[in-house]
């Protein structure tokens, strides 16, 4: 069992979970919104790479806020992003953001208490 599998309702219910099983996620500002009211910047967003395996990225949405510019969303309010091998890129942005420090990061979501 994965970690994201035995820990789910905890983890989601105070972090951002997304599940970019082909690489492509979306976040949707709204949802950004609801966490940030809930939490200010003191959560993170979880990119789950798949249910067989630990194989994600915890990042903290502190840092990821550097990259969810305005510019950046579409016309549903949402950033879009790919993830391939251990970097991200958000939307239009041509610049590969790495995300090696954040793999299986478990510890980080324990920064974050309820």
């Amino acid at each position: 069992m994965t970690f994201l599998n035995a820990h789910h309702a905890g983890v989601s219910s105070r972090h951002y979970v997304v599940n970019p099983r082909s690489g492509w996620f979306n976040l949707f500002q709204s949802r950004i919104d609801e966490f940030r009211e809930r939490h200010g910047d003191d959560f993170c967003i979880v990119l789950n790479r798949s249910d067989d395996k630990d194989h994600l990225y915890v990042i903290p949405y502190a840092m990821a806020k550097r990259a969810l510019r305005a510019e950046l969303l579409d016309h549903r309010r949402r950033w879009v992003g790919s993830v391939r091998g251990h970097k991200v890129r958000i939307n239009r942005n041509r610049v590969w953001l790495p995300l090696g420090p954040f793999y299986n990061a478990f510890g980080l979501l324990e920064w974050f208490p309820d």
